[in-house]
């Protein structure tokens, strides 16, 4: 699994400040999917994974998903801003 980190330009419309935030995933079209599921759709209650790697939330592929709740939805995720580390 690799770490990506991800950063989000924030907008006066969504009153929302640029962050970087901090993903795991086994490659980089499986990190944008998360985040693009996450910050874009809005959708917090989703699982992740398969019978092979079993099954999980975004709390294990997005450590401060918890934190992040109220931002759900609210940004634009760009492929071009995942970086890996």
């Amino acid at each position: 699994m690799k770490t990506y980190n991800l950063t989000l330009n924030g907008t006066k419309k969504n009153n929302t400040q640029t962050i970087t935030v901090e993903i795991f995933g086994v490659n980089k079209s499986q990190a944008f999917n998360m985040a693009y599921t996450f910050f874009e759709k809005g959708e917090i209650n989703n699982i992740f994974g398969g019978k092979e790697t079993g099954l999980s939330t975004i709390h294990q592929w997005i450590p401060q998903a918890a934190n992040l709740i109220s931002l759900a939805g609210k940004y634009k995720v760009q492929m071009t801003k995942l970086k890996c580390n």
